[in-house]
């Protein structure tokens, strides 16, 4: 059976939609496949979801946007020979920031950042940029959505189970079946954390005493 968007979304007839599979017609296919993407997703970290993005920093700035799919940052590196930028908590960051005290707005003093968080759903560096700089974010990411253009992803190849599931959990709280949707949800969970924990197979033999400047 063909796990892919077109014959999610197709008829109850189509062996293998979504309709098909809870055998109902009154559903909205593209609602529940959202859905149960973003359920995914919340949860799920596995290498098809780490991916890279390139910033470039012009003197002044103080943030950057946040990258397209961005769930949870890895690494942020400056290529300026200096190293990465280290994550700090939210709060943390608004007390290390280097504000200009002459200034009564909250202006930030110029120089090279060396610490970041993420609000405002922006990247929030702890200085303003001195010189204009490019580097790299290595980040968690869910820019995975079936759609008609993109009618397969990492899901439907390596985690079909999962997905199918995920379906099924919502397809059956729209029919207000609470007893099979929390079947369905339990299934789920599981499937996601037996995935988080391979992911971390995949590690095997890294050093992680590696230090960087």
């Amino acid at each position: 059976m063909a796990v892919d968007y077109t014959t999610l979304v197709a008829a109850k007839t189509t062996a293998g939609s979504i309709k098909y599979l809870v055998n109902y017609d009154r559903l909205d296919p593209e609602t529940i496949l959202t859905e149960a993407h973003a359920y995914i997703f919340s949860a799920l970290r596995v290498r098809e979801m780490r991916k890279t993005a390139a910033i470039t920093l012009a003197v002044g700035d103080t943030t950057h946007a946040l990258p397209e799919g961005f769930l949870d940052p890895i690494k942020l590196t400056l290529f300026d020979g200096e190293g990465d930028v280290s994550p700090v908590a939210e709060h943390e960051l608004l007390s290390l920031r280097d504000y200009d005290v002459t200034a009564a707005d909250g202006t930030l003093n110029e120089g090279r950042p060396l610490r970041y968080a993420t609000f405002d759903e922006l990247i929030q560096f702890d200085c303003a940029v001195e010189t204009a700089v490019a580097g790299k974010v290595l980040f968690y990411s869910n820019a995975f959505w079936l759609t008609g253009a993109a009618t397969t992803n990492f899901l439907t190849s390596r985690y079909p189970s999962m997905l199918l599931a995920a379906i099924r959990m919502y397809a059956y709280m729209h029919m207000e079946n609470d007893g099979d949707s929390t079947k369905w949800a339990k299934l789920t969970d599981e499937l996601i954390s037996r995935a988080n924990i391979e992911n971390d197979f995949g590690r095997r033999g890294a050093d992680y005493a590696v230090s960087v400047r």
